[in-house]
Order: structure tokens, then sequence, then C-alpha cells
């Protein structure tokens, strides 16, 4: 509540500094701060929230079309992931799921659960990328990397497919 009574440049300033170091772990982010840290400011104020989970809550499900689509930070706890193809993998702070929202329409491939409390760090798919048509200038390094993303994923067989990191 007392958040409110800052202002709005620093509100901004303060998600920038707090939300930043976490997407930094992905070079994509780290690489766009630098390109366009003004997107990256209104991103982490806008399109990024918290989600604290419970020990065995399900984050999402294999074949579930996510209806407001997601890229997920775990920041604490740990996640289990299971995926028919890939197996069971545990996800560790400091890794994320579900980039592919980012660049295309998604299916989730496996099932995500929490293995303890968990506390994740959101950024929601159709904000960033509002955000990121706002700022033309700097818009092509994200044209460019979810090309590729895609293009990568297009060159997969469909039991080849993650929602974890790299596929």
């Amino acid at each position: 509540e007392l958040l409110h009574l800052v202002s709005e440049p620093l509100r901004v300033e303060l998600h920038f500094e707090i939300n930043m170091p976490i997407l930094e772990a992905h070079g994509f982010f780290r690489n766009y701060c630098d390109i366009a840290p003004g997107m990256m400011r209104q991103a982490c104020h806008q399109a990024i929230t918290r989600l604290p989970l419970s020990r065995g809550d399900v984050l999402f499900s294999a074949g579930e079309v996510p209806p407001v689509p997601r890229m997920y930070f775990l920041y604490a706890g740990k996640l289990k992931y299971e995926n028919p193809a890939h197996g069971s993998k545990t996800v560790h702070k400091g890794e994320w799921a579900c980039e592919a929202v980012l660049w295309t329409q998604w299916m989730h491939y496996g099932l995500c659960r929490t293995k303890t409390e968990c506390t994740l760090v959101v950024l929601e798919a159709t904000n960033f990328q509002n955000i990121a048509l706002q700022h033309q200038a700097q818009i092509n390094y994200a044209r460019i990397y979810g090309k590729a993303f895609v293009q990568h994923l297009n060159s997969l067989d469909e039991h080849q497919f993650t929602d974890l990191e790299d596929p």
C-alpha cells in the first residue's frame, strides 16, 4: 500500500531493480536490456508479477493451452517437471519455463508441479509483446530472436518439445 505513495517513475525504477536481476539469467533479456533499457524498465514494471505456490500445486499440465500465456522464472523453491519423452527434471532457482509463449502459440508438453513452496516471477507474454511494440526503434532484436526461436522449434520433432529452458 505504501508503494502507491511513491511517484510512478520511482516505482518503475524499483520494479526494474527488483525484477531485472531475475530476468538477466536468460541471455535474451540480458542483451535486450542493453539494447532497449527503457523497454525493459516498462516490462519489469507492467508485465511482471510474483506467484507464490504451495507444495504440490500444479503450475501447468501436458496438453494445456494457457488461457493467459506466461513465462515463469523460479525465484525460490523447487519445481518438478515431467515430460513423457524426457522424463522428470527438477527445476531450480534461476531457471525458467515456457519461453515459447513469448514467440508463438504454445501448448504445454509436460506437467509442472511444485516440490516445495515456491515463488515464481511471472512474465505476462501479451503485456511484454505490447510493451515491446511501443519501442519500435529497438524491436528488431526481439523479432530476430523470436524468429530464430520459432525456426528452432519447427526443426524439432514433436517428441523433442519441452516447456523448459531450451528445447
